[in-house]
Protein backbone atom coordinates (compact mmCIF):
# COMPACT_ATOMS: atom_id res chain seq x y z
CA UNK A 1 0.00 0.00 0.00
CA UNK A 2 2.99 2.54 0.62
CA UNK A 3 4.42 1.87 -2.80
CA UNK A 4 1.14 2.43 -4.22
CA UNK A 5 0.75 6.05 -2.27
CA UNK A 6 4.35 6.58 -3.63
CA UNK A 7 3.65 5.54 -7.30
CA UNK A 8 0.70 8.06 -7.14
CA UNK A 9 2.21 10.79 -5.53
CA UNK A 10 5.22 10.65 -8.27
CA UNK A 11 2.75 10.09 -10.52
CA UNK A 12 0.95 13.43 -9.79
CA UNK A 13 4.31 15.38 -9.05
CA UNK A 14 5.43 14.42 -12.66
CA UNK A 15 2.13 15.17 -14.21
CA UNK A 16 2.08 18.35 -12.57
CA UNK A 17 5.97 19.06 -13.34
CA UNK A 18 5.03 18.04 -16.84
CA UNK A 19 2.68 21.17 -17.23
CA UNK A 20 4.63 24.50 -18.27
CA UNK A 21 8.45 25.47 -17.64
CA UNK A 22 10.53 24.12 -15.57
CA UNK A 23 12.78 27.50 -15.65
CA UNK A 24 12.37 30.72 -14.09
CA UNK A 25 11.83 34.07 -15.83
CA UNK A 26 14.88 35.27 -17.41
CA UNK A 27 14.94 39.75 -18.33
CA UNK A 28 15.74 40.82 -21.86
CA UNK A 29 14.94 44.25 -23.07
CA UNK A 30 12.04 45.19 -20.52
CA UNK A 31 9.96 42.17 -21.46
CA UNK A 32 10.02 38.78 -19.65
CA UNK A 33 9.88 35.11 -21.40
CA UNK A 34 10.03 32.37 -19.79
CA UNK A 35 12.77 29.30 -21.33
CA UNK A 36 11.74 25.99 -22.21
CA UNK A 37 13.03 23.32 -21.05
CA UNK A 38 14.69 22.29 -23.49
CA UNK A 39 15.99 25.94 -23.44
CA UNK A 40 17.05 25.79 -20.19
CA UNK A 41 18.68 21.80 -21.07
CA UNK A 42 21.13 23.88 -23.50
CA UNK A 43 22.26 26.31 -21.52
CA UNK A 44 23.36 23.97 -18.75
CA UNK A 45 25.02 21.91 -21.32
CA UNK A 46 26.89 25.14 -22.65
CA UNK A 47 28.31 25.81 -19.08
CA UNK A 48 29.56 22.47 -17.71
CA UNK A 49 32.87 22.02 -17.34
CA UNK A 50 35.31 20.20 -20.60
CA UNK A 51 34.97 16.71 -20.12
CA UNK A 52 31.94 16.43 -18.54
CA UNK A 53 30.05 14.59 -20.73
CA UNK A 54 33.03 12.84 -22.06
CA UNK A 55 34.80 10.55 -19.76
CA UNK A 56 32.79 11.71 -17.11
CA UNK A 57 33.82 11.02 -13.23
CA UNK A 58 34.27 7.64 -12.45
CA UNK A 59 34.44 5.97 -16.27
CA UNK A 60 37.53 4.02 -16.04
CA UNK A 61 40.42 5.70 -18.61
CA UNK A 62 40.36 5.20 -22.34
CA UNK A 63 36.53 4.93 -22.06
CA UNK A 64 34.30 7.48 -23.18
CA UNK A 65 30.37 7.75 -21.82
CA UNK A 66 27.49 7.55 -25.29
CA UNK A 67 24.40 9.32 -25.22
CA UNK A 68 21.76 7.38 -24.10
CA UNK A 69 18.61 8.44 -26.17
CA UNK A 70 16.28 9.99 -24.41
CA UNK A 71 12.56 11.37 -24.08
CA UNK A 72 10.57 13.39 -21.74
CA UNK A 73 7.62 11.22 -19.81
CA UNK A 74 5.36 13.67 -19.58
CA UNK A 75 2.42 11.44 -17.88
CA UNK A 76 3.27 7.90 -15.43
CA UNK A 77 0.46 5.52 -14.87
CA UNK A 78 0.68 3.93 -11.93
CA UNK A 79 0.99 0.37 -13.73
CA UNK A 80 3.64 1.84 -15.70
CA UNK A 81 6.11 2.33 -13.03
CA UNK A 82 7.59 0.28 -9.94
CA UNK A 83 10.12 1.08 -6.86
CA UNK A 84 12.78 -0.86 -7.40
CA UNK A 85 14.36 -2.44 -3.76
CA UNK A 86 17.65 -0.48 -2.65
CA UNK A 87 20.28 -1.99 -3.96
CA UNK A 88 22.86 -3.92 -1.06
CA UNK A 89 25.14 -2.22 0.97
CA UNK A 90 27.80 -3.44 -1.33
CA UNK A 91 26.59 -2.29 -4.64
CA UNK A 92 25.48 1.36 -2.80
CA UNK A 93 28.90 1.23 -2.38
CA UNK A 94 30.13 0.29 -6.03
CA UNK A 95 27.50 2.80 -7.32
CA UNK A 96 28.87 6.08 -5.60
CA UNK A 97 32.79 5.14 -6.13
CA UNK A 98 32.15 3.97 -9.98
CA UNK A 99 28.63 5.57 -11.11
CA UNK A 100 28.03 9.04 -9.22
CA UNK A 101 31.45 9.95 -7.32
CA UNK A 102 30.94 13.09 -6.56
CA UNK A 103 32.39 14.89 -3.56
CA UNK A 104 29.83 16.28 -0.92
CA UNK A 105 27.18 14.92 1.41
CA UNK A 106 24.90 12.40 -0.24
CA UNK A 107 21.04 11.51 -0.34
CA UNK A 108 20.70 7.93 -2.07
CA UNK A 109 17.32 6.70 -2.72
CA UNK A 110 15.29 3.99 -4.81
CA UNK A 111 14.33 5.01 -8.04
CA UNK A 112 11.41 4.22 -10.29
CA UNK A 113 11.79 1.88 -13.24
CA UNK A 114 9.02 -0.06 -15.53
CA UNK A 115 11.15 -3.16 -15.40
CA UNK A 116 13.50 -4.63 -13.63
CA UNK A 117 14.77 -6.44 -16.66
CA UNK A 118 15.13 -5.69 -20.24
CA UNK A 119 16.08 -6.66 -23.33
CA UNK A 120 18.61 -4.46 -25.77
CA UNK A 121 16.83 -1.60 -27.65
CA UNK A 122 13.96 -2.17 -25.23
CA UNK A 123 12.69 1.37 -24.14
CA UNK A 124 12.35 1.64 -20.15
CA UNK A 125 10.77 3.97 -18.06
CA UNK A 126 12.71 5.68 -15.27
CA UNK A 127 11.45 8.64 -12.20
CA UNK A 128 12.82 9.93 -9.53
CA UNK A 129 11.77 12.14 -6.81
CA UNK A 130 13.44 13.64 -3.89
CA UNK A 131 16.02 14.96 -6.03
CA UNK A 132 16.70 18.20 -4.16
CA UNK A 133 16.37 21.27 -5.41
CA UNK A 134 18.99 21.11 -8.74
CA UNK A 135 17.02 21.67 -11.88
CA UNK A 136 18.60 18.92 -13.72
CA UNK A 137 20.58 15.19 -13.50
CA UNK A 138 22.48 13.03 -15.04
CA UNK A 139 20.37 9.99 -15.98
CA UNK A 140 23.19 7.31 -16.18
CA UNK A 141 23.21 3.75 -17.34
CA UNK A 142 26.30 1.78 -16.59
CA UNK A 143 27.68 -1.30 -16.49
CA UNK A 144 29.51 -4.49 -18.57
CA UNK A 145 28.38 -2.17 -22.08
CA UNK A 146 29.93 0.90 -20.41
CA UNK A 147 28.18 4.58 -19.57
CA UNK A 148 25.65 5.78 -20.99
CA UNK A 149 23.67 9.19 -19.63
CA UNK A 150 22.10 12.11 -20.90
CA UNK A 151 21.27 15.40 -19.23
CA UNK A 152 17.24 15.35 -18.11
CA UNK A 153 15.70 17.90 -16.43
CA UNK A 154 13.97 17.99 -12.75
CA UNK A 155 11.12 20.50 -11.05
CA UNK A 156 10.73 20.53 -7.89
CA UNK A 157 12.88 17.17 -6.93
CA UNK A 158 10.99 15.31 -9.81
CA UNK A 159 12.45 13.91 -12.93
CA UNK A 160 11.11 11.30 -15.52
CA UNK A 161 12.23 10.11 -19.09
CA UNK A 162 12.01 7.14 -21.08
CA UNK A 163 14.92 6.07 -22.05
CA UNK A 164 16.03 3.71 -25.36
CA UNK A 165 18.65 1.30 -24.65
CA UNK A 166 21.15 0.49 -27.13
CA UNK A 167 20.18 -2.29 -29.74
CA UNK A 168 23.99 -3.52 -29.62
CA UNK A 169 24.03 -3.14 -25.51
CA UNK A 170 26.14 -5.86 -24.40
CA UNK A 171 23.85 -8.32 -21.60
CA UNK A 172 24.79 -8.43 -17.72
CA UNK A 173 24.28 -5.87 -14.73
CA UNK A 174 23.67 -2.24 -14.77
CA UNK A 175 23.14 0.42 -12.37
CA UNK A 176 20.39 2.76 -12.95
CA UNK A 177 20.82 6.04 -11.56
CA UNK A 178 19.75 9.96 -11.59
CA UNK A 179 22.21 11.72 -10.56
CA UNK A 180 21.52 16.05 -9.39
CA UNK A 181 23.79 18.32 -11.37
CA UNK A 182 24.65 21.55 -9.62
CA UNK A 183 22.75 21.61 -6.39
CA UNK A 184 23.07 25.02 -4.56
CA UNK A 185 23.34 23.64 -1.26
CA UNK A 186 26.69 21.07 -2.49
CA UNK A 187 24.45 17.96 -1.35
CA UNK A 188 24.14 15.02 -4.18
CA UNK A 189 20.98 13.62 -4.70
CA UNK A 190 20.77 10.43 -6.11
CA UNK A 191 18.43 7.76 -7.06
CA UNK A 192 20.07 4.32 -7.64
CA UNK A 193 18.50 0.96 -8.78
CA UNK A 194 19.69 -2.55 -10.74
CA UNK A 195 18.72 -3.26 -13.97
CA UNK A 196 19.85 -6.78 -15.95
CA UNK A 197 19.82 -6.42 -19.75
CA UNK A 198 19.45 -9.97 -21.36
Amino acid sequence: MRTRSAILALGAAVLIAGCGSSAPATHRSKRTAVASSAQVLRRLRRHLPYGFDAPGHAVKPGAAAADLSVAPARTLAVSQIHLQPLPSRRLLGEAVAGVINEPGPMTLRAIFTSATSVAPGAQLTVAGNGLGPARAALLVLDGPGGRYQHLIALRDGVGAAVATLPAGLARGEYFIVIDTVGAPSGEVYADVGRLAVS
